[in-house]
């Protein structure tokens, strides 16, 4: 192998490298974001990794916020009843 060719595929292999970085590192901030939505960070870490990041980052952004950011009001809420009791 002639030094040139080498040097191309040390070029080549460092902007695969680059690539690969850059491509988790989005995905590890769809996954965040997703988390702060009350969403599953893995499962969009994964969509975005299928898809591209891009695409996942608008589609968390059209998706409301999940159920736990949702509080009930006052009146909404059961009144409290009475403790339970075992059965021993």
């Amino acid at each position: 192998m002639s030094p040139a060719l080498a040097a191309e595929n040390v070029i080549l292999l460092a902007a695969v490298g680059a690539a690969l970085i850059w491509l988790a590192s989005a995905c590890f901030v769809v996954a965040y974001v997703a988390e702060q939505k009350a969403r599953s960070g893995a499962a969009w870490f994964f969509v975005a990794l299928l898809f591209t990041p891009v695409f996942a980052t608008l589609c968390l952004a059209a998706l409301p916020a999940g159920d736990h950011f949702q509080e009930a009001d006052e009146e909404d809420r059961l009144p409290a009843g009475p403790p339970r009791r075992g059965l021993l």
